[in-house]
């Protein structure tokens, strides 16, 4: 069975994980090669992979509410394949739990194809509780590195901001790093974008040569990487030559929030092996 993006609706997509579940044994779910179904998924939306973005989020929702106790080991690299903003459709508002309403494992049931349980239930609220916490802790990171002039993670591009598409998650947000939505915006979002943002600005300026290339996120170096030899060939040329991005640059396109390559399954499965067996 085969699926793709142009024919993309949820309850193939849900069927076909189902099945691919049970390939092997179709009696038996003990028998279910879980490292190979979270290999698809992840491939969904690898963006050296399939590249389905609509699709790959919704996979990783069956995922953790399918698999919960193995997806809380493995959700951590979901930004390295697709975006940070994927696990914002993880949060409340996309995905409600209710581990005290009965009716919840019926929904779960009938929209997730899933064979879930109250007890279950319960695990899928703790991922979910873990997932925000990942998240909010990672724009806490980011705020201290930049104040020490590191680089960052991109969390703070793709984060919910206040009068947004995903204003209703800024809230959660709020409540998990215990500030107000005023020190969420102009202490965290704003500064954060801006700082990593500044090498497009100095680019639109022509200021070339007040790039600090150690900040620079791996995603834009490799984008950038022709520009910058281009108007300040001297200088970045003798920083690569000093640093491991010249040999990184041609070994895998690697996302900036990750060392781990992501252009080849194989690479993919393991990771995932080696995390899921922790």
């Amino acid at each position: 069975m085969q699926i793709t993006n142009k024919d993309l609706n949820i309850p193939t997509l849900y069927t076909y994980l189902r099945a691919a579940c049970y390939e092997k044994n179709a009696s038996c779910k003990k028998d279910i090669d879980i490292n190979s179904i979270f290999v698809i998924v992840f491939n969904m939306r690898d963006k050296f992979g399939k590249g389905y973005r609509k699709l790959g989020r919704y996979a990783f929702i069956w995922l953790m509410i399918n698999f919960p106790e193995h997806f809380n080991k493995i959700f951590k690299y979901i930004p390295a394949f697709g975006r940070w903003d994927d696990l914002l459709y993880l949060f409340p508002g996309f995905l409600n739990i209710d581990p005290d309403n009965e009716k919840a494992i019926v929904f779960f049931k009938a929209n997730y194809y899933s064979d879930i349980n109250l007890e279950t239930l319960e695990k899928v609220k703790n991922v979910q509780v873990s997932v925000i916490k990942y998240y909010a802790e990672q724009l806490k990171h980011d705020q201290l590195h930049m104040r020490e002039g590191n680089k960052c993670t991109l969390a703070s591009k793709w984060a919910p901001t206040e009068g947004g598409s995903m204003n209703k998650l800024v809230p959660i947000f709020c409540k998990y790093m215990e500030i107000t939505p005023k020190i969420y915006r102009k202490e965290f979002i704003t500064p954060l974008r801006k700082y990593i943002n500044i090498t497009e600005s100095y680019c639109c300026s022509n200021d070339w040569g007040k790039i600090k290339y150690s900040i620079v996120p791996k995603v834009a170096l490799n984008k950038l990487e022709n520009s910058f030899f281009k108007h300040d060939g001297c200088r970045f040329y003798n920083w690569s030559l000093n640093t491991k991005y010249s040999k990184e640059s041609k070994d895998s396109k690697e996302s900036n929030d990750s060392k781990v390559s992501l252009s080849h399954t194989d690479p993919v499965y393991q990771i995932i092996k080696d995390s899921i067996s922790i």
